[in-house]
């Protein structure tokens, strides 16, 4: 008697709920990652996916609601990995390294999350307490370092903030040395504080 074969979309099918989330987004990672948000079509994921749009369409209403759940999904990653890296680390310029590190690693590896949070529409989809405790963890031990008031900390912060992408993109189309690139930027920003630190009331 001949041996009855199994599908890989038979064998997927077993695959429990969050798994199949997952796996759906994983797919759409992927996709834009390596062809752009223009080809993040449902057919194409489902395509990726070797699953039946019907079955995409299961889990998710829309486009734009799984790239939102892909934007949540990565911000909740990157956010669990910073407060892993930076809870105990007590040198400020080193807690500053770290986040211009992951502009310019954005950069060099094309980010997924630099490409999703450029949207407006699914940047909306993002809740505030996603990026909650890193951007309360940066505020509060800018305004302690530099003696400045909350308000000056964000306002600060929004500068260096903009001032590391723009050094991370700089960098993404001249090269060089990338230790030496962040080590510039990391100076150029905390220089910033510690003047503005000393001159605020």
């Amino acid at each position: 008697m001949p041996k009855q074969r199994t599908s890989k979309v038979a064998r997927r099918l077993r695959l429990s709920p969050h798994d199949r989330r997952m796996q759906l987004l994983d797919c759409a990672g992927r996709i834009v990652l390596d062809h752009g948000l223009s080809k993040f079509t449902i057919d194409a994921l489902a395509t990726e996916a070797e699953v039946s749009v019907p079955l995409v369409y299961k889990y998710f209403d829309t486009r734009i609601e799984i790239l939102q759940a892909l934007l949540v999904r990565e911000a909740g990653r990157l956010n669990a990995l910073l407060k892993e890296r930076l809870e105990d680390l007590e040198d400020y310029d080193q807690f500053v390294r770290t986040f211009v590190k992951i502009n310019f690693d954005g950069v060099r590896t094309g980010s997924l999350l630099s490409v999703l949070f450029s949207q407006p529409d699914v940047r909306s989809g993002l809740n505030a307490a996603d990026i909650e405790w890193v951007s309360e963890s940066l505020v509060r031990r800018t305004a302690k370092h530099y003696g400045l008031t909350t308000a000056l900390a964000i306002k600060m912060l929004h500068m260096a903030s903009a001032a590391s992408r723009a050094a991370a993109k700089q960098f993404g189309r001249t090269g060089g040395d990338q230790n030496q690139e962040i080590d510039r930027t990391v100076t150029f920003i905390t220089g910033a504080l510690r003047a503005v630190g000393e001159i605020a009331p």
